[in-house]
């Protein structure tokens, strides 16, 4: 099997037991489950057009099998095809077993709610508007404990984002959000759906202070962190009516953080820290547009862009679980995965070469400073002593990071999960480069070279 069929393994059951079930269409001279492969393989591929498409699956390796579709047909397809199955593989996907950030155990799930614009290749017809424009929004659900996005909503540029936040909520978790999404029915609608929000506001914003709480940080933070506050309030809007809630404020540099939270159980810090890891949706953004190489949308249509999207994020989550898988097999494993991931029929690899990997290739004499056989918390500390970062703040004047001591916070948070939950750029080329080959024991060391590489340095 080569490395694209073992990363895809996963899905397979799902992709065949759906093409069974769902409804066909008369003369169909593509299936779905055949146009699903060749938009795994697009993403995987890096392609960048519908004719670059075509051309990878006609010039493509003859050992990954792949359909030999034109490029008319794969167009039309993200017209015929229901993105709803789409959406049942990754839901599907999701209830697999993956890591969990145990930094964010005593917060429970946790989820960041962003937008961002994508480039649509000729345009998109906005028939609320009656008019023409050459982006879309993806609204973008990432749940921060694994760093998995888990749902999304694309529709035209100028659409309610608030209204798109609201339509993904759920029960029980705790959702952070930018100020573009502050308003005080979004707080009390997540307020009567039983779920919790931490939400930046506008420094217009006037609250009445009810009671003041006691600050509590570590001491190390005060000296990046000023002027912080913590406080039970309300508001005299109108919208606020009968709402009571907390209000954590702080300063950073000559930027101050106002954070609106029904959180009442945490401490300030963890207020500041979960607002912290909104960022991760900001680098998640960063991912799928420059390391996955996904900055045009190649289909016109509202059908057609969310099958787009939604090709594009099973992608992103299989390679996240191969990633994963990889560095298992060779040791690497998250401390919330220590029980599940010791027997090898958890990693979506056939017997043989699991057996191989990890009773002979692992046996090599590695460098003392990886985590060979241990566990992310036991290595954390040998990572930093043996690469010591040089940190570089953000030449966006409208990032929170072009203030050091911010970068270096968030660097910080970026390195804690650095190793399991994210995909750096030479992975992915790695994976592009190797994935017609048999995935081998080889292949298994390659990958996770470029993982470790991005943790410990050269």
């Amino acid at each position: 099997m080569t490395v694209l069929d073992i990363m895809s393994s996963r899905i397979m059951p799902m992709l065949q037991q759906i093409e069974r079930e769902r409804q066909h269409h008369g003369n169909e001279t593509c299936h779905w489950i055949d146009f699903v492969v060749a938009l795994v393989f697009f993403f995987t591929k890096g392609c960048d057009s519908a004719a670059d498409w075509a051309r990878a699956l006609d010039d493509a390796d003859p050992a990954l099998n792949l359909p030999k579709i034109p490029r008319s047909t794969l167009s039309s397809k993200f017209y015929d095809f229901d993105p709803k199955l789409l959406h049942q593989v990754i839901n599907g996907l999701l209830m697999q077993i993956f890591p969990k950030n145990p930094d964010l155990a005593f917060i429970g799930q946790l989820n960041a709610v962003d937008g961002s614009f994508f480039t649509v290749i000729g345009g998109i017809f906005n028939r609320t508007k009656r008019e023409w424009s050459s982006q879309v929004k993806l609204q973008l659900n990432l749940n921060v404990n694994c760093m998995l996005p888990v749902d999304f909503i694309s529709d035209y540029a100028t659409s309610d984002e608030r209204a798109a936040f609201l339509r993904m909520t759920e029960r029980g978790v705790t959702y952070v959000v930018d100020r573009a999404y502050m308003a005080f029915y979004v707080l009390r609608q997540i307020i009567e759906r039983e779920a919790f929000i931490v939400m930046r506001v506008y420094e217009s914003v006037v609250f009445t202070i009810i009671e003041s709480f006691p600050v509590t940080l570590p001491t190390h933070m005060h000296q990046q962190w000023t002027n912080v506050r913590d406080s039970l309030v309300r508001s005299n809007n109108k919208d606020a009516e009968g709402l009571v809630f907390r209000l954590v404020e702080c300063t950073i540099g000559d930027v101050t953080y106002r954070l609106m939270t029904n959180r009442f159980d945490l401490t300030t810090y963890h207020i500041l820290l979960i607002y912290a890891y909104r960022w991760q949706i900001e680098l998640m953004f960063r991912f799928l547009k420059q390391t996955l190489g996904c900055k045009r949308v190649i289909t016109q249509s509202p059908r057609g862009i969310e099958t787009f999207f939604a090709g594009m994020l099973l992608t992103a989550l299989l390679e996240a679980y191969f990633k994963v898988d990889c560095l298992a097999l060779e040791g690497h494993v998250a401390p919330n995965m220590s029980q599940s991931m010791d027997d090898t029929a958890n990693v979506t690899m056939p017997h043989d070469v699991a057996l191989e990997t990890t009773e002979a290739h692992c046996a090599r004499t590695v460098p003392a400073h990886t985590p060979q056989s241990r566990t992310y918390r036991q290595t954390q500390p040998e990572y930093r002593q043996a690469s010591p970062r040089k940190v570089q703040t953000s030449t966006d004047t409208e990032r929170p990071t072009i203030k050091v001591d911010v970068a270096v916070f968030m660097d910080e948070l970026n390195q804690k999960t650095a190793l399991f939950w994210k995909i750096p750029k030479q992975w992915i080329e790695t994976l592009r480069d190797c994935m017609y080959r048999p995935f081998t024991p080889e292949i298994v060391s390659k990958l996770n070279k470029r993982a470790l590489v991005y943790i410990c340095g050269p």
